[in-house]
């Protein structure tokens, strides 16, 4: 069965297509920009298009290249947030777009549970490690989740995402956690090695029964979300017979936007 993925949480959108868990095909914003000529014919062709709006012709390009047309798809898979929101709801609507027309079977991804199953995999963690995901809220704030590692390496939530100060969250961050995402990218140099200190061992050669503390930071290469953690969510969803409607999946925002927020204040004043 092949699956469509849009990973869109941040500007570097990304599309793929997966058999199972095999990648054949994958596109990324930064490198499909580097190729595309816009239309001549088309208004604005002499602009450089952004990553939402290239985002159709890079799923058009991946089908290009797998020699797959819209309805050999038997599943479309697309991160919901939280993360940035214009890439978030042009995805979104991209997505239940072509599962509507196509009557595609849709998926919606978290993308902290995305980025905890990335790094539990990865990391071959043990049942019951405890991870902690962050993306960029803006404001100089994270979206953080917390989950924890089950049989077979799938990461279930350990309670409900959160909105919360960076400085604040780096501060009380629990011991025995392995911490990765995006949101890390907007704590200073000092945190992150900070709290990579604080997974040094207490003294030399610690005795059996004491645990030395064990908070570790992701290596920087692997904090985005990734769309491989993305297919494998959506194709056990998929197994479990749990999809999403169309009509209803909607973009993880947690708050307003920017620009809902002053549209909100004037509508009071």
């Amino acid at each position: 069965m092949l699956t469509l993925t849009l990973q869109t949480s941040d500007r570097n959108c990304e599309t793929a297509i997966w058999d199972q868990h095999q990648c054949l095909t994958k596109i990324d914003f930064e490198s499909f920009s580097k190729t595309y000529v816009p239309d001549s014919g088309s208004p604005g062709s002499g602009i450089q298009p952004g990553g939402s709006t290239l985002l159709l012709p890079m799923v058009q390009r991946c089908l290009q290249k797998t020699e797959a047309k819209m309805a050999d798809l038997g599943l479309i898979a697309v991160t919901h947030g939280p993360g940035m929101f214009t890439p978030l709801r042009v995805g979104v609507v991209a997505a239940k777009t072509m599962a509507y027309v196509n009557s595609t079977p849709l998926i919606g991804v978290n993308v902290l549970q995305a980025i905890a199953l990335d790094v539990a995999a990865r990391h071959q963690l043990d049942e019951n490690c405890e991870i902690e995901s962050v993306v960029n809220a803006q404001r100089k704030q994270l979206f953080a989740a917390r989950f924890k590692v089950t049989a077979q390496r799938q990461v279930a939530p350990l309670g409900d995402s959160r909105l919360l100060d960076a400085q604040r969250w780096a501060e009380t961050l629990p011991r025995d956690t392995v911490t990765s995402g995006p949101g890390l990218r907007i704590l200073s140099p000092s945190i992150i090695e900070g709290l990579r200190d604080r997974t040094l061992p207490a003294s030399p050669q610690p005795s059996p029964a004491q645990s030395p503390p064990s908070i570790v930071v992701d290596d920087q290469d692997h904090w985005r979300c990734k769309s491989s953690a993305v297919a494998a969510i959506a194709l056990r969803r998929f197994a479990e017979d749990d999809v999403d409607d169309p009509w209803t999946l909607s973009p993880i925002y947690f708050r307003p936007s920017a620009a809902e927020e002053v549209r909100k204040a004037r509508n009071k004043s």
